[in-house]
């Protein structure tokens, strides 16, 4: 159990305790201390290793666990080249797919087109609507500067009212829509 000292006086009690607590099993929780933080250049120590790695499993985890996005990832296409980058198939571009659901000799707002496709605001905005001549552009007679508004209501109205711009496909762009039917 316990060593007697050295000068040969029986061991103190609260050691004997312990040791006889010990070996019934009864071991008490050691009080956790969180370790100190991280220093910030601390990168190669065990403990530095050891907590990235937890935090990495962490990461992953969650990954998993996540929701698949509502906004999938772009897909990538195999290129045509070196200048023309990748390029998706016939009919699948956005652009493609907003002329596909325009009528010829129709006129359309920009995002009701994009709506028609099924697209969503982030989709139709950033497309080159005029670099294959497919589309044509004209001011809408219609259309009334907010400017011109002289109450609050006329100008929530204005706001709401017709688009500035309106849109409809050219001959090129018939033939193509047609085109991109009979192949989809």
């Amino acid at each position: 159990m316990g060593r007697p000292k050295k000068d040969g006086s029986p061991p103190r009690l609260p050691s004997l305790v312990k040791q006889l607590s010990r070996l019934a099993g009864n071991k008490p929780a050691p009080a956790y201390e969180p370790p100190p933080p991280l220093h910030p250049r601390d990168r190669n120590s065990k403990r530095a290793r050891a907590a990235h790695a937890r935090m990495r499993r962490a990461l992953v985890k969650r990954a998993e666990n996540r929701e698949p996005s509502r906004y999938t990832a772009k897909r990538r296409w195999p290129g045509i080249g070196y200048k023309g980058g990748p390029q998706p198939p016939l009919g699948l571009s956005v652009l493609h797919r907003m002329i596909g659901v325009m009528e010829p000799g129709h006129w359309y707002a920009w995002p009701d087109i994009g709506r028609a496709a099924g697209l969503i605001k982030r989709d139709w905005d950033g497309v080159r609507k005029f670099s294959g001549g497919y589309i044509e552009l004209r001011r809408n007679p219609a259309y009334r500067s907010p400017e011109t508004a002289r109450t609050m209501q006329e100008l929530t109205a204005l706001s709401r009212a017709e688009p500035m711009w309106l849109y409809r496909l050219t001959p090129v762009g018939e033939r193509f829509k047609r085109l991109v039917t009979l192949l989809g």
